[in-house]
């Protein structure tokens, strides 16, 4: 796991789920679903589901409960 997705993955662990902007805002990171494509292709499960805010779309993500269990970090 690269420096990126350990941070993201820390977070949705500490946090429960992360969002773009969340992503950004705290993290500085502005590829979320890239870094997210890379750690489900290396076997983290992830889940996620889109929300609206206003006129705006967006993707929420989160650890499975059976991967908050798990160490990666």
């Amino acid at each position: 796991m690269n420096n990126q997705q350990a941070k993201i993955y820390s977070y949705m662990k500490t946090h429960g789920s992360i969002t773009p902007m969340e992503c950004f805002e705290h993290l500085k990171i502005t590829k979320l679903a890239t870094r997210i494509g890379e750690m489900k292709r290396e076997g983290v499960r992830i889940g996620s589901e889109m929300e609206k805010s206003g006129d705006a779309w967006y993707k929420r993500y989160w650890l499975e409960p059976e991967e908050a269990n798990n160490v990666h970090d």
